[in-house]
């Protein structure tokens, strides 16, 4: 069972990765400001925001196509405690071999049986990579959920049912918080199925048919979650470019670029009266820095190209 849920998981996470590596290209040519510890950094494109989320999400589909690895050994033919005791050697592995027909599943016989019975890391394993899975997924749409609120405004995340009777503009995100939860849930049920495995005792964990039970519930956490991030949440997810060239002309994000050719205390005192002046596109930032500083019209242009700002220095 887990190991099917695997494979529908995996296709999900394809369909997400799929979904962020096109709008990487999609958004390659539209700078956005970077923000570490929430406060305005150095410029950013938007497509490298986007393979950053996507980076996860490839390596959540490279664990999951180990973890179905894991699975593929079972106990078959271990009985009580690992031993074999009253199974006939060649009734076992007419078993195996009509299991894996039954099935269409890579299922492989273990070849130390006392082990598999008695202990259940590998699903505690798998129970964790889901978890991680959804901790992937929860930091993604936080990081949405910050650009599309309205202290923000950089992205808008679409209607999809009516936000308040007395705010009729209040838009909420409704989508982000859909899957938020979910994850939340993901990842607490891992913790717990971890908990089940390690309190097995001596040749038995009795506690699988929990682990099955949250097994169920993960993978419906996890379903509902990738489908709705690569399906309904990228149909109604929209890009404010205009914001976020306001933003990042205003902010010292762009003045911060010039650091190699002005001054650390010259760039705080050019603060303040681009902020009075309400500087909002790159054209005006400069001509702005033209005017109030010795840099050239060349250099300022060559240092506002988007490989200047997102790229290694020459």
């Amino acid at each position: 069972m887990v190991y099917r849920e695997l494979e529908d998981i995996e296709a999900e996470i394809v369909k997400l990765q799929e979904q962020l590596v096109r709008r990487e290209g999609d958004y390659e040519n539209v700078l956005v400001t970077a923000r570490t510890e929430l406060q305005d950094a150095l410029p950013v494109t938007l497509g490298q925001v986007f393979s950053a989320w996507s980076g996860p999400v490839e390596r959540d589909r490279w664990r999951f196509n180990k973890l179905r690895e894991r699975l593929r050994i079972i106990p078959l033919g271990g009985t009580a405690v690992g031993t074999g005791f009253s199974a006939p050697r060649e009734y076992v592995f007419a078993a195996e071999r009509e299991l894996r027909r039954i099935t269409k599943l890579p299922l492989s016989r273990s070849q130390n049986l006392c082990d598999q019975i008695s202990h259940t890391d590998s699903l505690a394993e798998c129970a964790y990579g889901m978890g991680l899975c959804a901790d992937n997924l929860y930091k993604m749409t936080s990081d949405l959920l910050l650009y599309t609120s309205s202290l923000c405004g950089e992205m808008t995340h679409g209607e999809v049912q009516y936000g308040s009777t007395i705010m009729p503009d209040k838009v909420n995100p409704v989508l982000l918080e859909l899957i938020r939860g979910k994850c939340m849930e993901c990842s607490a049920l891992a913790g717990l199925t971890g908990g089940y495995s390690r309190n097995g005792q001596l040749q038995l964990n009795a506690n699988l048919p929990f682990m099955a039970q949250e097994f169920v519930r993960m993978s419906e956490d996890l379903t509902v979650s990738l489908g709705t991030a690569s399906g309904k949440l990228m149909d109604v997810l929209k890009i404010n470019t205009e914001s976020m060239e306001e933003h990042l002309a205003s902010s010292p994000a762009l003045l911060n670029t010039f650091r190699d050719v002005l001054d650390y205390t010259e760039i705080k005192s050019l603060l303040p009266e681009i902020k009075r002046q309400h500087i909002a596109t790159k054209d005006a930032l400069a001509a702005f820095l033209e005017t109030h500083t010795r840099l050239g019209r060349a250099l300022i242009n060559e240092k506002l190209t988007l490989t200047s700002l997102t790229g290694y220095t020459k």
